[in-house]
């Protein structure tokens, strides 16, 4: 069995100190925190894949009562993780910061979302391997990957958050009326497909040995 601490923490370590450098080389060259969000989004980006290893170790020592709750939690903040995609929409030209470095840092932010997302899918994947039958532990994870790319739209342009289920639950339910929207469809789609893909291909190197 891979650590605690394996599905991918080294690339989203050296993905997020990337990030934190090529930032911090941008405030030091024009002297503005333009950008500073992507602190907080790539932080959130974490939460799934920290939730991830908590539902790991809930169902290794069995602990079922806990094991749900985390589940419930890593499903709403699974959007989280390649929401940073969409922060894209930001970027357009701010002299004297070059356009292509700030494609870069946006990447690299992007990059590392995406990835955080898929590894923790691995995880969730490995940790129940064995425990459910395997064609309804696939349709489980895909329909929360197609979930997770729904969450992205309402997130972006509905501006809600993985807490507002909560807070703010007639919002959630009055934005679900919109997934057949063409927009929502399109942007449901399309990151829900982005993070499928990620996620495929990290099998062969995330997959216990």
């Amino acid at each position: 069995m891979r650590s605690l601490t394996s599905y991918g923490l080294p690339s989203l370590l050296l993905g997020s100190a990337a990030w934190c450098a090529l930032y911090l080389a941008r405030v030091h060259y024009c002297g503005h925190f333009t950008y500073g969000f992507l602190v907080w989004n790539l932080f959130l980006a974490w939460v799934p894949w920290a939730l991830a290893l908590a539902v790991e170790q809930a169902v290794r020592r069995d602990w079922k009562a806990l094991a749900l709750p985390l589940m419930l939690g890593w499903v709403l903040f699974l959007p989280n993780a390649p929401y940073v995609l969409t922060d894209f929409v930001h970027l357009r030209l701010r002299s004297p910061v070059p356009l292509w470095f700030d494609v870069l840092m946006l990447g690299t932010a992007a990059l590392t979302g995406l990835l955080a997302g898929a590894f923790s899918l691995r995880r969730i994947e490995d940790s129940f391997r064995g425990k459910i039958n395997p064609w309804l532990l696939r349709a489980g994870l895909w329909s929360t990957i197609v979930a997770a790319g729904f969450g992205i739209y309402l997130g972006r342009f509905e501006r809600l958050n993985s807490w507002d289920l909560f807070v703010e639950p007639s919002e959630v339910l009055r934005s679900l009326s919109h997934l057949l929207q063409p927009r929502a469809l399109v942007v449901t789609l399309a990151c829900a497909g982005l993070l499928g893909i990620t996620y495929v291909g990290i099998a062969d190197r995330s997959t216990p040995r």
